[in-house]
């Protein structure tokens, strides 16, 4: 199944993303950071791909600075956006 992974430049970023899509009812959560990525601290925000662009909107909405998106599964992670 293909996931959207949002990384962070701060955890406080993270954290506030997982908190914002939670209030949504988005089913998204914080997981630590793929080892095959690289970001701003060690955590990212893994949502299901149908929700991604809301997610990516509350984000903007919120003003939570989102690193990078990327698209993929646990094994390959593809870069959607910087």
């Amino acid at each position: 199944m293909t996931q959207a992974l949002f990384t962070f430049a701060s955890a406080h970023a993270a954290m506030e993303a997982e908190l914002d899509c939670e209030e949504a009812g988005l089913p998204c959560r914080l997981i630590p950071l793929p080892a095959s990525l690289s970001a701003g601290c060690g955590l990212a925000l893994l949502c299901p791909q149908e929700t991604q662009a809301a997610a990516f909107r509350l984000m903007a909405r919120g003003r939570i600075p989102v690193e990078a998106v990327y698209l993929g599964d646990k094994n390959s992670w593809r870069r959607e956006r910087a």
